[in-house]
């Protein structure tokens, strides 16, 4: 019978050898186990060869993802596959107490939809922030080359379109390069802003 729950520790797994003992060990793999990935799928998805459980809670999937990237992710996604072949089956990922489910299925839909194991919440903010900041460093310099270009439009050039203030040679054509590029900083700050708050709401 298989059991309620069971908690599989990953933050100590350093190699892919011993990732694949924990598996082993707390899902009730055979002793002919392949250590590998494909015997993983195997096992998994037959019942004389694991005590998979009603609910799999993976802790430590941070540390794992630090040490074993790689591996991280194949367990991830070997783990979304077998949930869509047992909806019965629930995945969660715990780390620092926080609880965040591998796979959500709304019931009004048939089909199954994917969440990130990562704390979303936390990404937008850090995105909320950044274009926050990249926004403002954008509108400061657009209205730079606004000012700027507005400076240069006052000069008195010659027919030639030349005027030399005894340092630099200016040249009439730079107000327009100057007027497109305050234009250009100026509307990529409006779109950041944009994204800084659409990442705020989520």
């Amino acid at each position: 019978m298989s059991p309620d729950e069971t908690t599989l520790d990953l933050s100590q797994a350093r190699s892919k050898q011993a990732l694949h003992n924990v598996l082993a060990k707390g899902l009730g793999f055979p002793n002919y186990y392949g250590m590998n990935w494909d015997a993983f799928w195997d096992c998994v998805r037959d019942d004389d060869q694991s005590r998979l459980p009603r609910h799999l809670v993976l802790a430590g999937m941070a540390q794992l993802q630090q040490a074993l990237p790689r591996e991280a992710e194949m367990l991830r996604r070997l783990l979304r596959e077998l949930q869509q072949e047992r909806p019965s089956l629930r995945v969660t990922i715990s780390d620092g107490g926080l609880r965040t489910a591998l796979l959500v299925q709304y019931p009004e839909m048939q089909a199954p939809f994917f969440c990130a194991v990562i704390d979303l919440s936390m990404k937008f903010s850090a995105l909320s922030t950044v274009c926050a900041g990249l926004s403002a460093v954008c509108g400061a310099l657009g209205c730079l080359l606004a000012w700027v270009a507005w400076q240069r439009a006052g000069l008195p050039y010659n027919e030639e379109g030349h005027y030399f203030d005894g340092l630099v040679n200016h040249h009439q054509q730079s107000v327009l390069v100057y007027g497109v590029l305050a234009f250009l900083a100026l509307l990529l700050a409006l779109g950041l802003a944009w994204v800084h708050l659409r990442a705020r709401r989520r």
